[in-house]
């Protein structure tokens, strides 16, 4: 609904009922989850260093729980939201890294010629990367990957925000290298 307050309240009711159900010191995945919540929250917010916090926190938690060498799905969304905070504070060479871990695991989790929204998110943000660094050639290739993939699981034709993103972004890719008719 687009209530971050709200939000932000349930989410802090959450995680004090856990440090009180579990205790304080506890580390556990409903936790973890807990904290990349309330950091898609301060992350929505504006916030960067609360999300970063609470992101950090999160994977921290996870690695503690799973171990520093697992590959899931929840450590690749943790990896993800830290590269978006990177990427907002324009430390591109952070979020570089870690969308491309993120990606690595997805691919290794869902194995190498998966096709689903994970792997196109990871695919795109590195787009964005790459764009934003000015590499054209390279935030093509990975918005057309992406593309590709979300056509695969949406639909040849489907019609939707988060193809017409993607291929905004291939629009202005097109544009800024003279491509007039392509964009």
């Amino acid at each position: 609904r687009g209530d971050l307050s709200g939000a932000a309240s349930k989410y802090e009711e959450a995680l004090s009922m856990q440090h009180h159900v579990y205790g304080v010191d506890a580390q556990n995945t409903n936790l973890a989850s807990t904290l990349n919540n309330l950091g898609n929250v301060c992350y929505d917010r504006g916030d960067l260093s609360g999300a970063a916090s609470k992101y950090e926190e999160s994977l921290s938690m996870q690695h503690h729980v799973y171990g520093v060498d697992a590959q899931n799905t929840n450590l690749a969304s943790s990896l993800n939201n830290l590269g978006s905070v990177c990427r907002s504070r324009g430390d591109l060479s952070g979020a570089a890294s870690k969308y491309e871990e993120a990606l690595s695991m997805r691919r290794l989790v869902y194995g190498v010629d998966a096709q689903n929204t994970d792997l196109a998110m990871s695919l795109h943000n590195l787009g964005l990367v790459c764009y934003d660094r000015g590499d054209l050639s390279g935030a093509a290739s990975k918005y057309e990957e992406s593309l590709s993939m979300k056509r695969h699981v949406y639909g040849v034709d489907a019609q939707n925000t988060v193809l017409a993103v993607t291929l905004n972004n291939l629009g202005n890719v097109c544009y800024n290298r003279g491509d007039l008719s392509g964009a």
